[in-house]
């Protein structure tokens, strides 16, 4: 019997001892739940980097650490939906990462600045060690063989990490940038090397738990508008303009939520349930992911800035914040569905076109009126796909 015959009898055979969490459908485990409020932690430091940092190379920092964060989350929770990875595996893996990722996390505000091994020494530990935790922990040899591939892709992007740890300050971004750009791009082309592929449709998945999991994910990154909202009206002189600042932020996120739990979210289910290729509808969905979280944070920055100064003239790099983030949040969407369904969202381009006029007019004018027009048209937008998307299951129904 040959390893791929061992594997394929393994997997429909689903022994209890090395049952991953993807058998069970959908369900997400406490210790991922403890998990993720690390990222949210880290969610809420590259925010406050951002703010602290509002020119194009705070930006591109933020850019790079978000990148390198959320590498991580992916690649260790994609562990608990591989098969041949025992829970016990799992568990010991989670919680391993959730410790170093404290202290990397900790770390996000000074690594461009006198500390950059605060945040570099666990990340390295935790980037490496996932890959030899796939290696050695998976009793499948499709798993194990893609692991090679997994290092040889990470060991590239160490050393650059590592010279940028070394590096002075000023140049510590572009060796960090090369070094996050490969580890994104190893990702996103599931660590393709020259003669090595990866078949995914050839690898039974239940996709149900990863998709779950970016929800997940996604619920963390509108938390911190909410969070960042609230602390920014705890901390501002309430007057009416602060308060219509509030109430428009909040109608915002909650804009940003029905986009995809009101509309999209149909659509990725169903389509996962079909599809002969579940493992790569799945990346699909996580590899997305961070261009959602990088919009996010770039909305919360811009609510933060428009409660404490509402009736100041916006200035364009709030325009960018407050149409910006909104616009990465909907061109990743329109990517993501037309990748998933091969249809493109009229309703979301349209949007995207016209939040890119508002942007422009909106420039100059109070920071509240910025504000309120944002959130208008994605409110407006919200609605439409809500609409579009329960019509759709009616009909099919």
């Amino acid at each position: 019997m040959t390893d791929d015959d061992r594997e394929r009898r393994e997997n429909s055979a689903r022994l209890p001892g090395t049952t991953s969490t993807a058998a069970m459908g959908d369900e997400v485990s406490p210790v991922e739940l403890l998990f993720d409020l690390v990222f949210v932690f880290a969610i809420s430091q590259l925010s406050h980097h951002l703010l602290e940092h509002l020119t194009w190379r705070g930006a591109l920092e933020t850019g790079v650490l978000l990148m390198a964060v959320f590498g991580i989350w992916s690649l260790i929770s994609f562990g608990a939906s591989m098969p041949g990875i025992s829970r016990r595996a799992e568990t010991c893996a989670l919680f391993t990462v959730l410790v170093l990722g404290l202290f990397f996390n900790a770390g996000l505000t000074r690594a461009f600045e006198d500390a950059p091994w605060l945040f570099a020494a666990p990340f390295l530990v935790c980037n490496i060690g996932i890959v030899f935790f796939y290696l050695f922990a998976s009793s499948s040899p499709t798993m194990r063989r893609h692991a090679v591939s997994m290092l040889i892709w990470t060991a590239g992007s160490t050393a650059l990490w590592v010279t940028g740890a070394l590096a002075e300050p000023e140049n510590r971004l572009w060796w960090w940038l090369l070094a996050a750009l490969i580890d994104l791009v190893g990702a996103w082309s599931a660590h393709r090397l020259p003669g090595r592929m990866f078949p995914t449709a050839q690898i039974p998945f239940a996709p149900a738990h990863m998709i779950e999991r970016s929800r997940l994910f996604l619920i963390i990154a509108l938390g911190e508008t909410i969070l960042t909202t609230g602390s920014a009206l705890a901390n501002a002189e309430l007057d009416a303009s602060t308060i219509a600042s509030g109430v428009l932020a909040l109608l915002g996120t909650v804009a940003l939520w029905g986009l995809y739990f009101g509309g999209s979210q149909r659509l990725v289910t169903e389509h996962a349930t079909r599809t002969g290729d579940p493992l790569q509808a799945a990346r699909l969905a996580v590899n997305g992911q961070v261009v959602t979280a990088a919009g996010l944070i770039v909305v919360a920055v811009g609510y933060e800035i428009t409660i404490h100064h509402p009736l100041e003239p916006a200035p364009l790099v709030l325009a960018l914040l407050l149409f910006g983030g909104p616009l990465l949040y909907l061109g990743l969407q329109t990517w993501y569905l037309r990748a998933l369904t091969g249809r493109f969202s009229r309703s979301r381009l349209t949007a995207a076109a016209v939040l890119v006029i508002a942007g422009a007019v909106a420039w100059t004018t109070a920071a509240v009126f910025a504000l309120a027009v944002s959130s208008l048209v994605l409110g407006l937008l919200a609605v439409r796909v809500t609409f579009e998307s329960r019509r759709a299951t009616a009909t099919r129904a």
